[in-house]
């Protein structure tokens, strides 16, 4: 059954980072879930509540609790069943609420998996009111393997699996190694189920200069993108860089123009922070290289949070 165990695991590693990385300075200040439920102000019925700070603060603690608690329980069998369910409501609300694609639905029936492997045969007998049960078998005897090769794969297996649980385990910590708030510097942010953790917005502008004869010009970004790349790509620093790397490369092959220094002008908000720059405008990007390394020329984020519904539940 490891087969299934280790589907199992993948699972708790991913509902239990999910609370963990909840478990941050914004989060546990209702930021940015007081920003995503006023926005549902305006619904019928249920809009005032949704800006209401006792409300805000119930869905904000009680996503961490689902996922910290929750996970545990899908493991024990009594509490199998009310979980799921309470997971179901949880992911459909994702759905219908912010709109992330297949990720809640991917989850919502990846957790079957916890269930017992009959329960689509069960199923289906309530459904259909069959009482017989199903017969076991039919497919013959498998012939025994030696007890030798036995042994020898049972260790291989293990060992395979202890190397990849303790991959999925410790990938999504690296983002300590860096400094700096990860929502704010992605670093280590991708591939470490940070969901849904922050509101980013702002706009970045490229400068461009010619050091051969001091040319200076800011290049439209929709050339180039759309406006949903350009949108995403304001508040990756990350992506910034590559896209200043392209454009250098652009220069050079388009219009024989090597060594084009690129620099950008950011403003970026984070979890309703007045915007603030988030690169250094003075680095020429296009001379930085892209690799692992702790980027310098991210401007760490030292505005705090606006006076927000966290600090309205206290008064």
């Amino acid at each position: 059954v490891w087969s299934v165990w280790v589907l199992r695991a993948q699972f708790e590693v991913l509902f239990l980072y999910a609370g963990i990385v909840k478990l941050n300075s914004d989060w546990l200040q209702l930021e940015p879930m007081a920003i995503w439920m006023e926005r549902g102000a305006g619904l019928p019925l249920i809009g005032p509540l949704m800006v209401e700070p006792l409300v805000v603060a119930v869905a904000t603690y009680g996503v961490i609790i689902l996922h910290l608690v929750g996970a545990p329980l899908l493991l024990w069998r009594r509490t199998r069943l009310a979980v799921f369910l309470i997971y179901a409501a949880f992911h459909s609300i994702n759905h219908f609420s912010f709109h992330i694609g297949i990720f809640p639905w991917l989850t919502l029936f990846g957790t079957l998996i916890f269930f017992e492997p009959d329960w689509p045969r069960r199923a289906w007998r309530v459904l259909s009111r069959r009482t017989a049960a199903v017969q076991e078998g039919g497919e013959g005897a498998t012939a025994a393997m030696p007890a030798a090769a036995a042994a020898t794969n049972r260790h291989l297996v293990i060992g395979m699996l202890a190397a990849w649980l303790a991959f999925q385990v410790l990938v999504p910590l690296r983002h300590l190694l860096y400094p700096g708030n990860v929502s704010w510097t992605e670093e280590g942010h991708r591939f470490a189920w940070q969901m849904m953790l922050r509101e980013k917005s702002g706009f970045a502008e490229f400068t461009l200069t010619d050091p051969a004869s001091g040319r200076v010009w800011h290049p439209d970004l929709l050339d180039y993108l759309t406006p949903r790349q350009i949108r995403k790509m304001a508040t990756r620093p990350d992506m910034l860089l590559q896209f200043a790397h392209y454009l250098a490369l652009l220069q050079e092959r388009e219009n024989n123009l090597p060594g084009v220094e690129v620099r950008v002008m950011t403003a970026v908000s984070l979890n309703g922070r007045p915007p603030v720059a988030m690169l250094n405008p003075d680095r020429d990007l296009a001379a930085v290289p892209r690799d692992l390394g702790p980027a310098d020329w991210i401007l760490p984020l030292t505005e705090p949070l606006p006076a927000n519904t966290f600090r309205r539940l206290l008064e």
